[in-house]
């Protein structure tokens, strides 16, 4: 036990308040700083509620008043309020006001006697502001446990530090498919053809310009990871562009024309649809008529060579 009845008289006080089973752990710690505050000559302490709060890391100056209100309720604290509503604490025993006066018990432990108790003049003194007297730091003896020793469970509940969250893995793209040149046989899929057909006003608008597009794309050597998409962004252009309407109004075309790949696309949507192409001057009748002009072996490449027998 420490030498003076102040000091010892507190220590007794923390030992008190930390066997106390109805309070909450942090209610021992706000007690103990407290303690640090009060006056020697007055008997109080008056630290502002923002001060207690950082003091025991909680969030809020409410967290400091509910535990308060719980040490009063246990009759270890008396509290009352002063100008512009801050607060003045007493050290309580059984609701009454502690004694700082030395007892029989105090000169038996310590071994002093009552006339051997002097206060030197600077324990006269406000507590210093780490909140610890000059006294108390060579001859503190108490067995209450301080706050610094709590377990690491009641640090983290009354910590005001967010948690650090691990580190997540990056997420990995997808790799996307290798580069190839354009087939042969290239031809746009149904939900691509029905929104062609949509832009550039026909069948007939789409044929001239996938064909355009293949010839383009082999002279050139492109290559592409999505021809599909290719095409969009082609069709789309000549859409934008006009030149779907201007290449329907050309009366001629240049020698060679209508090319294999044109009459592979024809070829292949009648095969698909039953419907022939309304470009009759330059493919000629479907395959059903006689006169139809049509490459014999593309004829027999989509079962259409009997068409016409």
């Amino acid at each position: 036990m420490a030498g003076d009845p102040f000091t010892a008289a507190i220590f007794k006080w923390l030992n008190l308040v930390a066997a106390d089973p109805e309070l909450p752990p942090a209610a021992f710690r706000l007690a103990y700083i407290i303690s640090q505050h009060i006056n020697r000559t007055s008997l109080e302490a008056w630290p502002n509620q923002k001060t207690l709060a950082n003091a025991i890391a909680v969030k809020d100056e409410r967290s400091v008043r509910r535990l308060t209100d719980a040490l009063e309720v246990r009759g270890h604290l008396i509290t009352r309020r002063r100008k512009q509503n801050s607060m003045v604490y007493r050290l309580a025993q059984d609701r009454t006001e502690l004694s700082y006066q030395a007892t029989a018990e105090d000169d038996l432990i310590t071994g002093a006697k009552p006339d051997e108790i002097v206060r030197s003049s600077d324990q006269d003194q406000a507590p210093r502001p780490d909140g610890i007297s000059r006294s108390s730091e060579q001859d503190r003896t108490f067995h209450a446990p301080r706050p610094d020793n709590f377990g690491s469970q009641d640090r983290t509940n009354l910590s005001a530090k967010p948690l650090i969250e691990p580190l997540k893995e990056p997420v990995r793209e997808k790799a996307r498919p290798p580069a190839t040149s354009i087939s042969e046989d290239f031809t746009l899929n149904d939900q691509t053809q029905t929104w062609a057909i949509e832009q550039l006003g026909g069948d007939d608008a789409v044929t001239a310009s996938l064909s355009r597009f293949r010839d383009h794309h082999r002279a050139k050597g492109t290559t592409s990871c999505d021809w599909q998409a290719t095409a969009r962004l082609w069709i789309g252009d000549d859409a934008r562009s006009g030149r779907h309407r201007a290449a329907s109004r050309e009366s001629r075309r240049p020698d060679g024309w209508p090319t294999e790949a044109a009459w592979r696309d024809v070829l292949k949507r009648y095969k698909r649809e039953g419907q022939w192409t309304k470009h009759f001057a330059e493919f000629g009748p479907d395959p059903e008529s006689p006169k139809c002009r049509a490459p014999s072996h593309l004829l027999a490449e989509f079962g259409l060579a009997g068409s016409a027998a």
